[in-house]
């Protein structure tokens, strides 16, 4: 079965923003975004299985 590329284009830019992120950032966690004067912040919560 042959992956549409679509797929793949969307899988290959994925993996380089978390690549990305994960070398220019201290966390995968947490991402800022700046322009002007807005400020997008997004947080990912999570908790161990413990």
């Amino acid at each position: 079965m042959k992956i549409p590329p679509i797929i793949t284009i969307v899988l290959i830019l994925c993996i380089t923003v978390l690549i990305f992120t994960y070398f220019t950032r201290e966390t995968l966690c947490e991402l800022r975004w700046k322009s002007g004067d807005k400020e997008v912040a997004a947080f990912m919560a999570y908790e161990s299985g413990k």
